[in-house]
Parts: structure tokens; sequence; C-alpha cells
């Protein structure tokens, strides 16, 4: 029996979940905010808790690697990395743009003509996460992040359908007024979307090096500087 423990926290969503055999068996899901260091370890309990099973049964774990909150990915990694090296667990990482285009990609499986997926993460102001995926997710553009501008607008591919979606595509949507796009809401990276992505890595050996696995910032981070207070 092969048991592999997922975590997501790149976004708002904090999620949990168990694969049993690579297929969903049980998850835990919070939206209602970046609360992910309160829930995260209590989702782990439960989730295991309902599959009757110990830690040390489980065949792997799994997160969502980025992009996205930068807190929230220190989080899920870090917790990912140490609980893989307590249990001598081999550890995957799996993009969470990825992840959100499977989960399009299910939901378009009757579509016959070619298609694109631009997954979108918001990265403030008016910069966002993204790549663009074919409709077999072969990665067209690299994940990259990039401001939404008109000159990233016409660098777009052409001639087949677009689909957009993410938290990031809503503040994206006036400047994509193009005529091969769609728009898709309320996509997040669910854990049922990540299920065949870790079972094929799982499959084909995939692992990361727990001791040197990172999150994909995809920039850096820039902590603000304190302002000085005035001498009374």
């Amino acid at each position: 029996m092969e048991f592999v423990l997922h975590i997501e926290t790149a976004t708002s969503l904090c999620g949990v979940a168990l694969f049993r055999n690579g297929k969903l068996f049980t998850e835990r899901l919070d939206t209602e905010g970046m609360n992910h260091a309160e829930k995260l370890h209590v989702f782990m309990e439960d989730v295991l808790r309902e599959a009757g099973i110990k830690p040390g049964e489980l065949t792997a774990i799994s997160v969502s690697e980025g992009p996205g909150s930068y807190t929230g990915l220190r989080i899920g990694v870090s917790a990912a990395k140490g609980l893989a090296f307590a249990l001598n667990k081999p550890l995957v990482l799996c993009s969470t743009l990825a992840i959100m285009a499977n989960g399009v990609k299910q939901q378009l499986n009757n579509e016959s003509d070619p298609f694109l997926l631009s997954p979108m993460l918001d990265a403030r102001r008016m910069e966002v996460y993204t790549t663009i995926y074919n409709q077999n997710l072969e990665v067209i553009n690299p994940p990259s992040a990039v401001v939404v501008d008109d000159n990233w607008k016409q660098a777009l591919p052409s001639g087949s359908p677009v689909y957009f979606f993410g938290n990031g595509m809503p503040k994206s949507r006036d400047v994509l007024q193009l005529s091969d796009a769609r728009f898709i809401e309320n996509i997040l990276p669910l854990p049922m979307y990540a299920v065949d992505l870790i079972s094929e890595k799982i499959r084909l050996r995939l692992f990361s090096d727990v001791a040197y696995a990172e999150p994909a910032y995809l920039k850096p981070y820039f902590f603000a500087t304190p302002k000085r207070q005035k001498s009374l």
C-alpha cells in the first residue's frame, strides 16, 4: 500500500492530503486566510488518523514548491523537508503552476482542438508568476515573474485558445483582451490536481534532495528596512 502525504501552502489555501495508491484518499483544506502555521500540523495529524496509519508508514512526502506566497512556501517546504528527514522518506517537489494547470486540463478533457494553459499567481502590483503549457502540460514559456502589460501581451503565443486562471488573473484581465483569451475563475492548487503529477514523479523516482531543496520563489524576497525613530 502506497501512502503519500501532500502539503499545499503556496497561496491562501492551506491543504494537506493523503494519496493512497495514486488516488486522493482524504484531505483537509482551509481557505480562510494565511493561517498555515496554525493549521498545517493539525491537518497532518487529522489525515493520518483518518487513514489509521503512523507517519513511518508513509511512502513519500510531497509539497507544492511554488511560486506563490513567500511565507506560505517557507512554512510548507520546511515542514515537508523536516518530515522527510525525520522519517527518512523521499521528498517530491511539484510546481504550483503545474498543479493548477493540471486541474484546468482535467476540466477541459473533452476539448479536441489544441489549447494553451496560463496559470497566474499574484506577485503584487501588476506582477504575476506565470508560465504557459500546452494541452499536454509541456512548458511553452518558462515560469517567471512578469509585469502584465502590453509588451508582455504581444509576446504571448497566438493561434490557439489560451486559458488564463489563478489568483493573478483578475487583475490581468483588462490587459488580456485577446480574441484567443479564455478566463476561468476560482482555480486553486487543490491537492486533487496534484495526485497524478506526484504519482508520476514517484514512479520515475524524481526525488528532491532533502538538504538542498528550496521553494521556487522566482524572484528574490526583499525585507523592508524599518525607518529610524527620531531621537527625543
